[in-house]
């Protein structure tokens, strides 16, 4: 009878994309404890994975309520809105989070990541070397050479738009850890579909992505492909 018990075993459900499962546990979750924030919270981001996205805000906004204070609550309530292109109120609301707390790193993670969805590059960059440079105990080449990476794709970009930056981004990745959901976005932002689902089953085989495969809005290009909605169906996703 443990509402705190049940969220936290379906946000389990979620990590396994035991979706109908997942939702059966935050809905009793709330259904025993309606004023647990974190349940709200947790259920929020699996309605917007699953582009709920009315749901999901309106899930995200009574977190808040129940607690304002909260600098994780309040990154998702960005999250949520960018995941609902509702671009320019993610902004504003990773600002706010900022404001909470200048060196939580993951709110300008995702202020850059919209900022890239709106096709604002040279914003995206100007907060992935704030970020890199306020990071706290980490090595002096590394940071040297994230923020070359950053001068790179600058240039890239001022050469040859949006293509030059998703470009030189995809180099880099190939030159460290390709991660297969970003490998997937960058393809899929390139044109290349065969690649970009080479990747996509990747992701789907390690349930990877954090479960945003359905809404991501870098998938955007390969969305109308039917690849893509069988790749859903196998994922347990709506297509």
């Amino acid at each position: 009878t443990l509402g705190e018990a049940h969220a936290a075993l379906a946000e389990v459900e979620v990590s396994e994309w035991n979706w109908p499962a997942a939702e059966r546990g935050f809905e009793r979750a709330l259904e025993l404890n309606p004023n647990y924030p974190t349940a709200h919270h947790w259920y929020a981001e699996y309605l917007s994975r699953f582009g709920r996205h009315d749901e999901a805000v309106r899930e995200i906004r009574r977190a808040q309520e129940l607690d304002p204070l909260s600098i994780p609550i309040n990154l998702i309530a960005g999250h949520v809105l960018m995941m609902a292109r509702r671009y320019d109120e993610a902004i504003a609301q990773f600002k706010h989070t900022l404001e909470m707390d200048q060196n939580f790193h993951l709110a300008r993670v995702f202020l850059a990541e919209t900022y890239i969805n709106k096709g604002m590059y040279e914003e995206a960059l100007n907060e992935a070397e704030k970020r890199v440079t306020r990071l706290q105990d980490a090595p002096e080449g590394q940071v040297a050479r994230q923020l070359e990476n950053f001068a790179e794709m600058r240039a890239a970009y001022r050469q040859s738009g949006a293509r030059g930056f998703h470009q030189k981004r995809l180099e880099q990745q190939r030159a460290g850890s390709e991660r297969p959901f970003m490998m997937a976005r960058l393809y899929a932002q390139l044109g290349d579909h065969d690649r970009a689902f080479e990747w996509l089953e990747k992701v789907v085989e390690q349930r990877g992505g954090d479960g945003y495969l359905y809404v991501d809005p870098q998938l955007d290009p390969v969305r109308d492909d039917p690849s893509f909605r069988e790749l859903l169906k196998k994922a347990g996703f709506p297509y």
